[in-house]
């Protein structure tokens, strides 16, 4: 693990020198470049998903809850994960108001995951009171 992240970072401090370098000549290339090498870091975080869901599937089984919750908390993670790379794309060209309208998006979406688990800990809350 640890020799997989030292890895990952000298890909991304080679890929930002080569990216300043490129800048000096043509920044849609540049730009292209940053958007390519977080595409496949992306792509190669996932593999590392596979071992978290199943440890979480165990979790949640072994305690009797249900596992339509594990799926928010992989929907939360990635729209999480999504908005952040977005916003820092766009604030890396320039764009700080469309960063922030990404921002701003993820939010929402992240709110509206969350009902449903909101509506499950208010019903759990209106049975014990009423105990």
């Amino acid at each position: 693990m640890v020799d997989s992240c030292f890895t990952v970072g000298i890909f991304c401090i080679c890929t930002s020198v080569l990216g300043i370098i490129l800048k000096q000549y043509c920044s849609e290339q540049s730009m292209l470049l940053t958007i390519c090498a977080c595409s496949g870091i992306s792509v190669s975080a996932v593999t590392f998903l596979i071992p978290i869901l199943n440890e979480l599937t165990e979790i949640f089984t072994t305690a009797e809850i249900s596992s339509d919750y594990i799926n928010l908390i992989f929907k939360g993670t990635a729209i999480s994960f999504i908005t952040r790379l977005t916003s820092d794309i766009c604030k890396d060209c320039g764009n700080s108001a469309l960063a922030s309208t990404a921002e701003l998006w993820g939010r929402c979406s992240l709110t509206f995951l969350s009902l449903p688990l909101l509506k499950t800990i208010t019903a759990l809350i209106v049975r014990y009171v009423e105990i």
